[in-house]
């Protein structure tokens, strides 16, 4: 567990074949305003891909009802820190 907020929680991933790591954000909120909420922000941070400051959207679905999205992992902390 990588932290935890509002909706859900991110999770550090490793790729099982290629070892790649990954921060998947799992939305834990199943109401259909969080499940919108959740959609608008993987589109808008997908939209701006290439900005040095976003984290990149590897990809995103549904596993049973749950939402989620792979991110680039980026090191080095927490923004709060």
């Amino acid at each position: 567990l990588l932290g935890r907020g509002g909706m859900g929680a991110v999770w550090l991933a490793e790729h099982v074949h290629t070892g790649a790591r990954y921060a998947v954000k799992v939305v834990e909120d199943e109401r259909p305003e969080a499940l919108l909420r959740f959609r608008r922000e993987v589109e808008a941070q997908a939209a701006v891909d290439r900005h040095p400051n976003v984290g990149r959207v590897h990809s995103a679905g549904q596993a049973g009802r749950r939402s989620y999205c792979v991110l680039e992992l980026l090191e080095g902390g927490d923004l709060a820190r």
